[in-house]
C-alpha cells in the first residue's frame, strides 16, 4: 500500500476507528440510511449461472460495473509455511467452502467512481484529510493521499486524491487513493442505485477469485517472471524509475503507474486485474491470522475493528507481494495511490 515497504509496515501498525457509511448523500459528503428498493430492470440478474456476465441498471440511467458470476466451491486459503515470501498473517492454511457470488470483472474505474461522486457529492477521506492516529513521525502528518510527488519521491501529498494521485489517469483506469470508508460508501450507493445487494467482497472471496482454481504461489504457477502477461506490477520500467525500491521482475508490462483495466490476460474465472494495477478493500477486519476465520468464506469480524484487509496487488508490488495469499491490514482511513476497490454482489444460483 504505502511506499516504501518499511513505511507500509509502520502505517499498518497504526489504528483508526471505522466509520460505516450508508447509501444516500446529503450533497456535502455525508451519507444517510435509505431503504433499498428493487429495480425491476435488474430482476433477471437475481438468478445467474457461473461464468455469465451482467450489468445492473442504475435508477438514474446507465449501468453499474460489469459483473462475473463465480461458482461456489472449496479451496485452501492462505500459504504453506515453506512458500517463499510468506508472512505470518497468511496462515494457518484452511479449507474454505464458498457459496456462489458475483464479482466485478474489473476494479472500479475512475469513470465509474466519478459517476458516484456526481450523484452523491461524496468527498473521500483523502479530500477531507481524514486523520490516521498513531502515525510514525517519519511518515509525516497524513494529508491528502500517500501519493507520487515527482522524481522518485512518494509521501503524503496535499491535494492528492482519486482526482490527482500524482500521475495522469484515464477514466478506464482504476480509481485510487481510496480508503475502506470510501469503498464501503461506493458499494452502499451502488446497492441503492440498482436495488441489488452489492457489497465489498470478503477476503476469502477475493483469494478464491485471485487463485481461480490454482494452488501455486501465483495463479499461473510458480514463475514470477510470467506476471507481465497477467498484470501491471513492479516491472523493469518501475525498477528503473525507482531504483531504491526492492527490485521487482525484469519483464516489461508496458505501464509505469496504473493501466487501463482489462489490458492484460483474464484469469480462469474471466476476471481481469486480479494481480497488479490496484489492491482492493475487503469487508474483513484486519486480524493477525486465520485461527478464528469462518470456514464458509464470510467476512472475519471483530468488535471495534480498527483495520481492514486489502487483497490483490498493485502496480508497485514486487514478486513476494503479488502472490495469491498476500494481504495487508491498514487502518480504515488509510489510502494511497495504489488502493482501490472491486464490488461483489449476492446472487441466486442453482450452481452454489
Amino acid at each position: 500500500m504505502y511506499l516504501p515497504k518499511t513505511a507500509l509496515a509502520c502505517v499498518i501498525a497504526s489504528n483508526f476507528m471505522v466509520a460505516t457509511l450508508h447509501p444516500q448523500s446529503s450533497g456535502n459528503g455525508e451519507i444517510y440510511p435509505q431503504k433499498v428498493q428493487a429495480n425491476k430492470a435488474n430482476a433477471d440478474s437475481a438468478a445467474l449461472v457461473p461464468g455469465r456476465t451482467h450489468r445492473d441498471s442504475l435508477a438514474s440511467g446507465g449501468s453499474g460495473p460489469e459483473m462475473v458470476v463465480l461458482p461456489g466451491g472449496k479451496f485452501a486459503m492462505g500459504s504453506p509455511k515453506d512458500e517463499a515470501g510468506r508472512e505470518e498473517n497468511e496462515g494457518p492454511v484452511r479449507n474454505v467452502n464458498l457459496r456462489g457470488f458475483a464479482l466485478g470483472k474489473y476494479p472500479v474505474t475512475r469513470g465509474e467512481f466519478t459517476r458516484f461522486v456526481a450523484a452523491t457529492g461524496y468527498k473521500t477521506d483523502a479530500e477531507k484529510n481524514t486523520p490516521i492516529p498513531f502515525q510514525p513521525p517519519e511518515l509525516g502528518t497524513p494529508i491528502g493521499c500517500f501519493a507520487y510527488k515527482g522524481g522518485t519521491d512518494f509521501g503524503w501529498k496535499a491535494g492528492g486524491s482519486w482526482r490527482d494521485p500524482g500521475y495522469q489517469q484515464g477514466d478506464d483506469e482504476p480509481a485510487v487513493c481510496l480508503s475502506w470508508n470510501d469503498a464501503r460508501a461506493y458499494a452502499d450507493w451502488l446497492s441503492h442505485a440498482t436495488g441489488k445487494p452489492y457489497r465489498l467482497p470478503t477476503a476469502a472471496e477475493m483469494e478464491y477469485a485471485i487463485r481461480a482454481g490454482s494452488s501455486t504461489p501465483y495463479p499461473w504457477g510458480s514463475a514470477a517472471e510470467d506476471v507481465c502477461q497477467y498484470g501491471n506490477v513492479r516491472d523493469v520500467t518501475t525498477n528503473a524509475r525507482f531504483p531504491k525500491w526492492k527490485t521487482g521482475v525484469t519483464c516489461n508490462d508496458g505501464a509505469l503507474f496504473t493501466s487501463a483495466v482489462g489490458r492484460y490476460r483474464a484469469n480462469a474465472f474471466g476476471l481481469f486485474d486480479t494481480v497488479g494495477n490496484v489492491e482492493v478493500w475487503t469487508e474483513d477486519c484486519g486480524v493477525e491470522n486465520y485461527d478464528s476465520a469462518p470456514a464458509d468464506g464470510t467476512a472475519q469480524r471483530s468488535p471495534n475493528c480498527e483495520r481492514h484487509t486489502l487483497r490483490g496487488s498493485s502496480w508497485n508490488f514486487p514478486p513476494t507481494d503479488f502472490r495469491s495469499a498476500h494481504r495487508e491490514n491498514p487502518p480504515a482511513a488509510g489510502r494511497s495511490s495504489d488502493t482501490g476497490l472491486r464490488v461483489a454482489e449476492d446472487v441466486l444460483s442453482d450452481h452454489q
